[in-house]
């Protein structure tokens, strides 16, 4: 495989929010080795005057003053006393079930909105309502289940309190996606919501029961359980600041910026999300220029049609004033995508993370149709810049999208100096795409470096390389260097890099070779990595290696 076997796990580390520790699997951005970091925010320093509430749990009393000895019980009255800027809004520690906040402040670079953890804590908060596995009872065959005629919005998950998933099983009803009968439920580890006699329920919650067919392992009485809900919170408004907190078990999204530009997020902990007929997000920034998520953790977001909706850090229609920052996070456990766009979205920098264990790490864009229809001339999408991430366990580590029709301003995406770890597709693009420009990569272990998807006509590279395909320098250690799928049977071929070389006179400086990585992904002494890189992709260089270290010393 070309790496230490001292590292073989590929499940993840324990970051808790914060910046990556000694644990993080890859070189930290901006340390000896590594290319530039995330730029720093837009925001100015906190200024040491800004009036200040805190959220507590233990003494709180929503009629008193909201300082740190007499905190606000909610975010709801710290929110209405906190409705100008500058204002920062600390959370002590504690676990908060509470959810459906609209959060709405208009800041600048100066004097901006801050919702952030106190010093030294992890406050959780949950959106979701808790169930005890004692209120569950037996039902026909091997179900259980609960009456929830008193949630008060119609759940689309449910997991443990531990944040183990029970999968939904839905059925279409009326165009919509909704929940099926309990016939349906044979796998274990399911559930659905349907009536007494097990017709699968909609969205109202009277009359209905959460039935369960339980993991093996599972004693039901014994386990605690969370319904989903809804979201933290709704915001728009410029220059807000979320920052330290831990959010569980939330309904459509996390949070939701919307029209709200420079936001920053960092050092929290995003996790367990579902939703039913619409899409899933972790984060949801919607029009948001300028935004910088960093040193965060999103994992299990998910929605009931399957992955393509299912999604973990998401943009929509944004990037076209200001770039986006996604750097120095760990997404995972996600059937969809990492790192994603509702189309429409541009110049988004994707820099120095841990995407693992998902569908597609990345999925880039090109153009946005809506309800107002498909102009991709204000919405075109495209331009993503993706280096130095590590991606392992996914189905394809970067997904080129397709291109609208009428593309106007789309731009290539560029994607250098990533490893890619058993990914079933490294680079994945297809043949109504604006093709990438990729250089210095690595791609080691199972599954395809380069992935051509093809359609319509059978079309092989060539076609590729002249729409504008432009790959070299990488370095390639895979069950295949180079594979072709041409959307049916018969038509799949998988190439070494030599003949690939030979057939289309392309990858002339890539190199199929073992990498010799050590357990951080560094090429060791001797390594065919060290020095061969392109260097023209980082400004200034003269010498660069392939992967996750560019600069580091032979």
């Amino acid at each position: 495989m070309g790496r230490d076997a001292s590292r073989v796990d590929g499940g993840g580390v324990a970051l808790d929010g914060g910046p990556p520790g000694v644990d993080w699997p890859l070189p930290i951005p901006g340390s000896p080795g590594t290319g530039p970091a995330c730029p720093e925010p837009a925001q100015g320093p906190i200024g040491d005057d800004w009036p200040e509430v805190f959220v507590g749990v233990a003494g709180c009393d929503d009629t008193g003053a909201g300082t740190r000895e007499l905190p606000f019980c909610t975010f709801e009255k710290a929110f209405e006393v906190a409705d100008t800027v500058p204002y920062i809004v600390t959370v002590l520690e504690g676990t908060y079930r509470q959810r459906g906040h609209r959060l709405n402040r208009e800041g600048t670079a100066d004097e901006y909105f801050v919702l952030r953890a106190d010093q030294g804590a992890r406050p959780v908060i949950l959106g979701s309502d808790a169930i005890a596995g004692g209120d569950f009872e037996s039902a026909t065959g091997e179900l259980f289940r609960v009456d929830v005629s008193g949630l008060e919005k119609d759940p689309k998950g449910l997991w443990t309190a531990e944040g183990r998933r029970i999968i939904h099983v839905m059925e279409t009803r009326d165009g919509e996606r909704s929940h099926a009968n309990t016939a349906d439920l044979v796998e274990p580890g399911s559930w659905t919501k349907a009536d007494d006699s097990g017709v699968g329920c909609g969205r109202d919650n009277a009359g209905c029961f959460i039935y369960m067919l339980p993991f093996a392992d599972m004693d039901v009485s014994t386990t605690a359980f969370e319904a989903s809900q809804g979201n933290f919170f709704y915001s728009q408004g410029d220059y807000q600041v979320v920052d330290g907190l831990t959010i569980r078990f939330t309904q459509s999204t996390a949070i939701f910026f919307e029209g709200a530009k420079h936001i920053l997020i960092q050092n929290s902990d995003f996790a367990h999300n579902a939703n039913g007929n619409d899409n899933s997000y972790g984060l949801r920034l919607w029009g948001a220029d300028g935004a910088l998520v960093r040193r965060n953790r999103v994992s299990d977001s998910r929605y009931w049609g399957g992955a393509v909706n299912s999604h973990g850090i998401t943009f929509m229609v944004g990037g076209n004033e200001q770039d986006i920052w996604v750097c120095e996070n760990e997404v995972f456990d996600i059937i969809g995508h990492g790192v994603s766009t509702k189309n429409g979205s541009s110049n988004v920098h994707v820099v120095g993370n841990y995407l693992h264990d998902l569908g597609n790490g990345v999925h880039t864009s090109d153009s946005r149709c809506h309800w107002r229809g498909c102009d991709v001339e204000n919405f075109p999408g495209g331009g993503y810049t993706i280096r130095e991430n590590l991606f392992e366990n996914c189905r394809a580590g970067v997904a080129i999208a397709r291109t609208d029709s009428r593309p106007i301003n789309v731009t290539p995406s560029r994607i250098f100096n990533n490893v890619f770890v058993d990914t079933e597709r490294g680079v994945e693009t297809l043949r109504v795409s604006t093709q990438p420009f990729v250089r210095n990569n690595i791609f080691v272990g199972t599954g395809n470096g380069l992935y051509f998807r093809a359609g319509g006509m059978t079309t092989w590279p060539d076609y590729f390389i002249s729409e504008g395909f432009d790959s070299d320098f990488n370095l390639f250690d895979t069950a295949s260097a180079i594979y072709v799928y041409a959307d049916w049977a018969g038509t799949e071929q998988a190439q070494d890099l030599a003949t690939y070389q030979a057939n289309y006179s392309a990858e002339t400086d890539s190199l199929e070779a073992d990498p010799m990585l050590d357990d951080r992904f560094m090429p060791r002494a001797g390594s065919p990595a060290l020095g061969s890189g392109d260097p023209d992709v980082y400004p200034g260089a003269t010498s660069v290696n392939r992967g996750l270290w560019p600069f580091a010393a032979p």
